[in-house]
């Protein structure tokens, strides 16, 4: 067996590239993120990368990150990069989605002859099918789980002549007579407070928008068998409390307001450390939403700490994204989630009680024994969890996907399933079968999902009247911080609010909740409804949450809200133009009560000029 070396490897071929910005430029380490682009929807960096990419860098390696979060490295672009920067490893982070796009940008660098010295990869497919890749021959080396220690040593060994291939742990690497070597697993890393914190710096593209994220353990203590998180090899580990508020404090900083995903796959499992960083959050950040920020929570945690989410609202958490997957209980016991039906609608009122105002489920269509029975069963469960909680509920749906290593990949006939797609090829977003099931083809699978889907949009229609007007400001409120959620978008497709929104994000209006009520007077109301509408004699505003119908009076302030009158003005015309008012100041609490009701219903919006 001949052991990789740097001497048998193809070198590339240094005239092809652009030598003065190399040479300004050149990495040791470039790691690339090349993610299935969602169409239109919006990734973050990928913050495993970013881990990776700093503990590179405290081991004095020049490192840089490539993370193509805005769709926007095609073909020519990710080439100039390569050139620019000249790496002597170039290693990409692979999940199943984005396996064809890496081995094309693979193959387009060997066409030009800028293949860098050593290729790498690393990530949750990989992990599992290592010899599959390298036995393709699209690179040399690939890290199995952790990265963090692993690569250092890599680069050490390539870079500076430090320690053999064969003694690095974790690794699965191609020799040069093409044998596959599989080296013993690496240990998990127990104490994550140690390792550097993610630096968004060496990200050699900044992304258009900028995001708070954070990792506060790994690993998921629960099985769910279509999870490769969930993998029982993977040991569930926590960061300090201490370690967790300062990387946020790092990332926060004095910024007026900002928004923070922490991206465990469960972050609520502990209770004093919740307990202990919450109480953190709010002695640095205060209680009045300067912090917002998202969590995922398991429906058994929810329900035993009711007492719990008071103070996590309290501490700026706005939204949570539980498990569902299905309304079958047949399909959930499969599926190893470890609770009852009932149990999520529990975990939903408690949500709702506790005044989150954002939660978060998602649905599997096409899974384990699907039927049209089992179908039906999960639409009901939807509908149910949205009347539960209105304006706060989210449900959405995805395809079943085969994640290598988990229970359903390997043994998919112990689920009822026929897999027709194993490498996930024809796939979009988890928006296509897979597998099929004895009693559903694709056909019926594909004519169900788009069923949920409209049931599920028909219900949010009906509970929309009942919906809160303060819910509906939160949500859009929710944009100015970098959150949209499927509530924000529904509002806004109600004219009215439309452009109150638009103008409220322009310098100089203001809502009725910003505005100095003793010096309303003086400001202007806009009317955000150009053209009323008339129902039984009377103006009324029909397309809003819910219809709208002045009286007389209502109706001749609103008329009069035209953005060319002040509020103190508008009290004279009335005067002027009817003949029996109230004394004042009964009239001016009148009108101002008038337009306080307005603003709240998204009907006006002041200005000061």
């Amino acid at each position: 067996m001949v052991i990789l070396t740097k001497e048998k490897y193809v070198i590339r071929d240094s005239a092809l590239i652009d030598e003065p910005a190399s040479r300004k430029e050149s990495l040791d380490v470039l790691l690339v993120h090349l993610p299935f682009y969602e169409y239109s929807s919006y990734q973050s960096p990928q913050l495993g990368l970013l881990y990776v990419a700093s503990s590179l860098k405290a081991a004095g390696f020049k490192v840089g990150v490539l993370d193509d979060v805005d769709g926007e490295i095609w073909a020519e672009s990710f080439v100039n990069l390569v050139n620019r920067h000249g790496p002597q490893i170039l290693g990409f982070h692979v999940n199943t989605d984005s396996l064809p796009r890496v081995c094309r940008a693979i193959e387009i660098l060997r066409k030009r002859k800028i293949e860098p010295p050593l290729i790498i990869f690393g990530g949750p497919h990989v992990s599992i099918e290592d010899r599959e890749l390298l036995g393709k021959g699209f690179g040399s080396v690939v890290v199995r789980g952790e990265g963090e220690e692993t690569i250092v040593q890599i680069a050490r060994w390539w870079l500076r002549g430090e320690g053999n291939l064969h003694m690095i742990q974790g690794i699965t690497y191609r020799t040069s007579d093409g044998e596959i070597v599989r080296n013993p697993d690496r240990k998990f890393i127990s104490d994550l407070d140690r390792l550097p914190e993610p630096d968004k710096d060496l990200l050699v593209k900044q992304p258009k928008y900028n995001t708070f994220q954070i990792l506060s353990g790994r690993g998921c203590p629960f099985h769910c068998t279509f999870c490769a998180e969930g993998l029982r090899s993977i040991h569930y580990r926590f960061r300090s409390p201490e370690s967790v508020l300062h990387e946020i404090y790092n990332q926060i900083g004095d910024l007026p307001r900002a928004y923070l995903g922490v991206l465990d796959d469960t972050f609520l499992v502990n209770r004093r450390r919740v307990e202990k960083i919450a109480n953190g959050l709010i002695n640095t950040f205060g209680t009045d939403n300067r912090l917002i920020w998202f969590c995922e929570g398991h429906v058994d945690f929810i329900n035993n700490n009711e007492d719990l989410f008071p103070l996590l609202k309290e501490a700026g958490l706005v939204r949570v994204q539980i498990g569902i997957e299905s309304g079958s209980q047949e399909v959930l016991d499969l599926y190893g989630k470890e609770i009852q039906v009932e149990e999520i609608q529990t975990a939903v009122t408690i949500l709702r009680d506790a005044d989150i105002p954002s939660i978060f489920g998602n649905f599997i269509i096409g899974g384990a024994i699907e039927t049209p029975v089992t179908i039906q069963q999960s639409i009901r469960l939807a509908k149910r969890l949205i009347s539960l909680a209105p304006g706060r509920m989210e449900v959405s749906a995805s395809m079943l996907a085969l994640y290598p290593g988990t229970d359903i990949s390997k043994s998919p006939s112990r689920y009822g399933l026929k897999v027709i797609d194993p490498q996930m090829l024809r796939c979009v977003s988890l928006q296509h079968p897979v597998a099929v099931t004895e009693k559903m083809g694709v056909n019926e699978i594909l004519a169900a999902y788009s069923k949920f889907e409209q049931e599920v949009i028909m219900a949010y229609g009906e509970v929309i009247p009942s919906i809160p007007y303060q819910l509906i400001h939160k949500h859009l409120d929710f944009r100015s911080y970098g959150l949209t959620t499927h509530w924000s978008q529904l509002f806004l497709r109600y004219p009215s609010i439309k452009t109150y929104y638009r103008m409220l994000g322009c310098e100089g209006y203001h809502s009725i909740y910003t505005i100095d009520i003793n010096k309303i007077l003086a400001m202007v109301p806009y009317r955000t409804v150009k053209l009323l509408e008339i129902e039984d004699g009377h103006l009324a505003v029909k397309a809003h949450p819910r219809k709208i119908i002045f009286n007389e009076m209502s109706a001749k302030i609103y008329e009069l809200c035209s953005g060319k009158l002040t509020v103190e003005e508008i009290i004279k015309v009335l005067r002027q133009t009817i003949e029996v008012l109230p004394p004042e100041p009964y009239l001016t609490e009148q009108v101002i009560e008038v337009l306080r009701e307005m603003g709240v219903r998204f009907l006006v919006i002041f200005s000061d000029l």
